[in-house]
């Protein structure tokens, strides 16, 4: 153990005017007691969605149960389910609905634009069609906005209930290979990886989100999800977006604002598929991020060799999820030799490439 944080102080001293500990980012404004009597700013929900209608209607029924209503749900359809009823049960509880069709498959960051320009509200926030929210969350996250009587907080996240924990094997393993240790979590790091976890019990500053968030909406007449280098169903997107964001404005990670994912498989890609995002994922934010040094990107091939040493030790030892293990190993070694595609360039090749690997399968109806 002595020997490991020795190496992991060996790499990280060299990045210490470039990160703060997460102590050193805590959100210390006094936050209301109680938003009773407050004039509210309007939530308009975004909810992008292709085919999952099951979970959509979990999400939303969670977003019809909050203490504080949202202002407008604006459903953009990014396929073609069954419409029927949703938008009468929305508005029974008293809250616009939008549904919005797209005329063709335009992905994720698409989507999300396309809701975005339709909101009405003073606040935009984003949530994920396999998303379930506790009750309290759009109280406790209009709790950071109404403290911030100087609008300097542009984007507030939270609580992911149900994350998956690296433990035994894995957490050693990541470990091993990921040099930055948990001080910094909660921060998009050097090596394009995110350390944001659930980290901390009070609101916390950060550099990154997820892709649940709510937003000013005077955030998007400068920003805007990209749509040329994250077509389709891809992974970061939300990510950087969210760095972008985080140059001009505060970002808050706010704790009790809980919700559970609970992922939905239609729509997303294979293990192969999946492997090579996984790998593209860091050397995308690394490159788009910006500005980088030659040795952030040593660090995101080190830590990227952690991922696929994890693949091939499960593909050699997990007897159930063998083929998926291997898969995900040969996606990643794929994405980490060929780090040029991870950013589509002004080529019909690596757009095609992009728009390929960005293609999930199709789910239910």
């Amino acid at each position: 153990m002595k020997v490991g944080a020795a190496i992991k102080r060996m790499f990280v001293k060299n990045y210490s005017s470039r990160l703060k500990t997460a102590e050193e980012r805590r959100y210390t404004s006094v936050l209301p007691s109680s938003l009773a009597g407050i004039n509210l700013p309007r939530v308009s929900v975004v909810i992008p969605t292709r085919n999952r209608r099951k979970v959509l209607d979990a999400c939303v029924d969670s977003l019809i149960a909050q203490t504080i209503k949202p202002f407008e749900i604006i459903i953009v359809d990014d396929g073609h389910f069954l419409h029927n009823g949703l938008k009468q049960k929305i508005e029974s509880a008293g809250i616009t609905c939008s549904i919005v069709s797209n005329e063709v498959i335009s992905g994720i960051s698409a989507s999300r634009n396309r809701g975005e320009r339709r909101a009405l509200g003073e606040i935009v926030f984003f949530a994920d069609d396999d998303i379930f929210f506790d009750k309290e969350y759009l109280e406790q996250t209009l709790r950071i906005f109404v403290a911030d009587k100087e609008k300097k907080i542009g984007g507030v996240d939270g609580f992911w209930v149900n994350k998956p924990r690296r433990g035994g094997v894995k957490a050693t393993i990541f470990h091993l290979f990921q040099p930055f240790g948990e001080e910094y979590d909660g921060l998009l790091l050097p090596n394009g990886y995110l350390a944001k976890v659930n980290w901390t019990n009070h609101p916390t500053r950060t550099n990154v989100f997820g892709g649940v968030a709510a937003f000013r909406k005077e955030v998007f007449e400068k920003e805007h999800y990209d749509e040329v280098n994250f077509p389709g169903y891809t992974k970061a997107e939300d990510s950087e977006f969210a760095n972008r964001v985080a140059k001009e404005w505060q970002l808050v990670f706010m704790p009790l604002s809980r919700f559970w994912h609970h992922p939905a498989e239609g729509g997303r890609p294979g293990s192969f598929k999946a492997g090579i995002q996984s790998a593209y994922r860091p050397i995308k934010l690394l490159s788009l991020t910006g500005p980088s040094q030659g040795r952030d990107f040593i660090l995101t091939e080190r830590s990227l060799l952690g991922e696929v040493f994890f693949s091939l030790c499960g593909a050699v030892i997990s007897k159930g999820r063998r083929k998926e293990f291997a898969l995900s190993a040969l996606g990643q070694a794929f994405g980490i030799a060929t780090p040029f595609l991870a950013v589509p360039q002004n080529d019909p090749v690596s757009h095609l490439f992009a728009l390929w690997l960005s293609r999930g399968e199709d789910s239910e109806k």
